[in-house]
C-alpha cells in the first residue's frame, strides 16, 4: 500500500502514520518498521529498505519523512534517472510492504508524478490545514487550560511564530508557563524561537541586496539552532520560485493585488518581491534554483559536508 501525506501539522502526521503502522503491523518493533529522512538518504536507499523484507515477518511498514521534493517536481528531477526508477517502483511497490510518505509543509506540486502515481494506486491525506484565526483561537484555548494569561499581542506573535504547529506551540507554552504566568510580547520575543521561514527570508533578502554577510550571519544562527540546511535549501528555493513567478506576473503587468490572488500569497509580500524582480534578471534566479537543487543531491549522497556546501553557496552567490 502507498500513502502520501502531508500538511502544516507535523504531530498530527505522525499519529497517522503511526496509527497506520499500529493497524497494518499490530505491534510494530525494529525489523518491520522503519523511519527513513529523504534529507538524509538517497531515493536508491528508499528503494532498497522498501524491497527488503525481513524473514519471518508478513508485513513491513516504510515512511518516508520530509520528502520535500514533492513540494515542486522540478524539471531537473524529473529527468534524473533515480527518480524515474522511484516513480516506476511506486507503481509496483510489493503486497507486503506499506510506503507512508510525508511532508511538513501545507502544499504540494498537485499535478507532480508522485501524486498522480498515489492517487490512482494509493491514497493522499491532506492534514491539519489551519485557517489563521482558527489558530489564533487555539493558542487562546491552550493557555487558559495551562492556567496563564496572556496579552493580546503577545498571543497573535506566538500564534505567528508557532505556524499551526501543535506539538511546537504545547512545547512552547510549556517552557513560558514556567518562566511567567503572565505571558507578555517581550517574552514571546524572548523565549520563542522565529520561524524557520521568517529567517530564510531574510537570507534570501540579504543575498538579493548583495549583503553577503548578513546572510552569512542568519545562516550560522539557524546552524546553531541545529536546523539541518537541507530544509534551508527547501526553504529558500521555495522563496526563489515564488520571486520567478512574481516576475512573470510583473512583466504581465499585473498588480500587486492580482498577484497576491493568483499565487495565493498576501498582498504585502506580493508588494515588497515585486519590488525585487528588478534586482536580479531571469537567467540568474533559474541556474540559483538549478545550484539549489544539485546541492540538495549532492548532501543527501553524501558527496559534500552540508554545513559548508550551503555556506560557500551563500558566499559565491554575487561573485559571478
Amino acid at each position: 500500500m502507498l500513502y502520501l501525506i502531508y500538511g502544516n501539522q507535523p504531530f498530527t502526521i505522525q499519529h497517522r502514520f503511526k496509527s497506520i503502522a499500529k493497524e497494518v503491523l499490530g505491534t510494530p518493533d525494529e525489523m518491520n518498521y522503519v523511519k527513513l529522512d529523504a534529507t538524509e538518504v538517497s531515493l536508491q536507499a528508499i528503494i532498497d529498505e522498501a524491497t527488503l523484507t525481513p524473514l519471518g515477518y508478513d508485513a513491513k511498514v516504510v515512511v518516508v519523512e520530509n520528502c520535500n521534493f514533492l513540494v515542486k517536481e522540478t524539471k531537473t528531477l524529473k529527468e534524473s534517472k533515480e527518480y524515474k526508477e522511484f516513480l516506476s517502483y511506486l507503481k509496483n511497490i510489493d503486497e507486503m510492504t506499506t510506503l507512508i510518505l510525508t511532508v511538513y509543509e501545507s502544499d504540494i506540486d498537485k499535478k507532480g508524478s508522485v501524486i498522480n502515481i498515489v492517487n490512482e494506486v494509493g491514497k493522499v491525506l491532506c492534514l491539519g490545514q489551519v485557517s489563521e484565526d482558527q489558530w489564533l483561537d487555539y493558542v487562546y484555548s491552550l493557555i487558559k487550560k495551562s492556567g496563564a494569561e496572556i496579552d493580546k499581542d503577545a498571543a497573535s506573535e506566538l500564534a505567528r511564530r508557532t505556524g499551526g504547529d501543535v506539538a511546537l506551540l504545547r512545547n512552547t507554552v510549556n517552557k513560558l508557563i514556567l518562566y511567567t504566568p503572565h505571558i507578555t510580547y517581550a517574552d514571546i520575543n524572548l523565549m520563542v524561537v522565529k520561524p524557520l521561514e521568517e529567517n530564510v527570508f531574510l537570507i534570501y533578502n540579504n543575498l538579493i541586496s548583495k549583503k553577503e554577510d548578513f546572510a552569512i550571519k542568519v545562516y550560522r544562527d539557524l546552524v546553531e539552532q541545529n536546523i539541518e540546511p537541507v530544509r534551508i535549501i527547501s526553504t529558500l528555493g521555495n522563496q526563489f520560485r515564488l520571486l520567478h513567478e512574481v516576475k512573470y506576473l510583473v512583466s504581465q503587468r499585473m498588480n500587486n493585488k492580482d498577484i497576491a490572488d493568483t499565487l495565493k500569497i498576501k498582498e504585502t509580500r506580493a508588494a515588497v518581491i515585486a519590488r525585487q524582480v528588478y534586482s536580479i534578471d531571469e537567467k540568474k534566479i533559474r541556474r540559483t534554483l538549478d545550484e539549489l537543487f544539485n546541492l540538495d543531491y549532492q548532501i543527501k549522497s553524501g558527496q559534500v559536508d552540508r554545513y559548508y556546501a550551503l555556506e560557500m553557496f551563500l558566499i559565491k552567490f554575487n561573485q559571478d
